[in-house]
């Protein structure tokens, strides 16, 4: 049992993910952190290019190599976790909210180019790393996803599952 008493920022964590290192990484308002086995690392806003410390949904890539973190005011960033560098991913998202995306609450790295983000302000979206731009993942040909309230996203045998509220898409 870890807590604040053991290097935790803050008594609530978020999300949490393994790497290929066997580090684990774990979310928490408070910031990012990395687990050894013995020691918690603190990555935030202060020595990293996270936005903001208030750390909601983490993806580790296929190869193991990206962790892709998600923040509360919706920014992503890229972590290489071979040397803990931060790459923040400056997505276009003006055309779908002018007031932001809202919190991140999962990442899925749909394919090399792809990811898919669910958020509490717009739904499921997807970004296009190659050009960096953001739209609505539409559900049936009929309309948006924008109000789609998702709890995972999980690939199994080469499908990818949206688990949410209103069902399993």
């Amino acid at each position: 049992n870890y807590t604040t008493d053991h290097g935790l920022p803050h008594p609530l964590c978020q999300c949490i993910e393994e790497d290929s290192n066997g580090y684990i990484w774990v979310g928490s308002p408070g910031g990012l952190l990395r687990y050894d086995g013995v020691y918690f690392e603190l990555f935030n806003e202060k020595n990293t290019n996270l936005t903001v410390s208030n750390i909601t949904a983490l993806h580790q890539n296929r190869d193991k190599k990206i962790l892709w973190v998600g923040t509360k005011n919706g920014s992503i960033c890229a972590v290489n976790t071979t040397d803990n560098s931060f790459v923040r991913v400056n997505y276009h998202s003006l055309h779908i909210n002018p007031a932001g995306i809202g919190s991140i609450s999962h990442i899925y790295q749909y394919s090399d180019s792809i990811l898919l983000i669910a958020t509490n302000r717009n739904g499921l979206m997807r970004i296009n790393l190659g050009n960096l731009s953001i739209s609505y993942i539409n559900q049936k040909g009929d309309g948006d996803f924008q109000h789609l309230q998702v709890n995972n996203i999980h690939a199994i045998d080469r499908t990818t599952y949206v688990v949410a509220k209103q069902g399993i898409y």
